[in-house]
């Protein structure tokens, strides 16, 4: 028999989080560098067509956003594992946000098929609540930061987490306008 997900009163979003299986994780070694870290994550994302640029002194990057955006849905001292497993369902949801509207539940039902193929519908239920609660959170509370998220890498450094963080300024063509 499958396990139940619930989303009841005295249930935390984190709970629910760590219940759902890890769709995406990068490690890194404890003995590498942040630099080195950072010089891998360009690599990769060099391979991929992409040019990776550093913020400049003074701006906001996108890693401390999306700790913000993150906070809600974490313990008060997340562990590594906490943020293999929400990232993929933050970057979801961030992404989605950015898209019009109408176009939402196709990407929310094409995730949540593949996130839990073959769960039950009270576990599907409660992953699009969440989603949805983060696609609004991403709506009401960073509206304005117009990047969508193009890969990440987590990882731990002297029991701090750290994101790295592959956006990309969004740019709808005339059909989404």
């Amino acid at each position: 028999m499958g396990k139940i997900y619930t989303m009841g009163k005295n249930k935390k979003k984190s709970d629910l989080l760590r219940e759902i299986q890890q769709l995406k994780t990068f490690s890194r070694s404890k003995n590498e560098s942040r630099e080195a870290s950072f010089r891998r994550f360009e690599q990769k994302a060099a391979s991929q067509g992409m040019k990776s640029i550093r913020a400049q002194k003074g701006q906001l990057k996108m890693s401390d956003i999306m700790h913000d955006f993150l906070a809600p849905y974490t313990s008060e001292t997340p562990t590594l594992s906490e943020y293999h497993n929400l990232l993929p369902l933050a970057l979801v949801a961030w992404n989605t946000a950015l898209l019009p509207p109408e176009r939402h539940n196709v990407l929310l039902n094409s995730f949540i098929r593949v996130a839990l193929p073959n769960s039950d519908p009270i576990a599907n239920h409660d992953l699009r609540r969440l989603l949805e609660a983060m696609v609004q959170d991403k709506l009401e509370n960073f509206a304005e930061y117009d990047r969508a998220i193009t890969d990440y890498d987590v990882y731990e450094v002297d029991g701090e987490i750290q994101l790295s963080i592959a956006s990309r300024v969004t740019q709808l063509d005339e059909s989404d306008s």
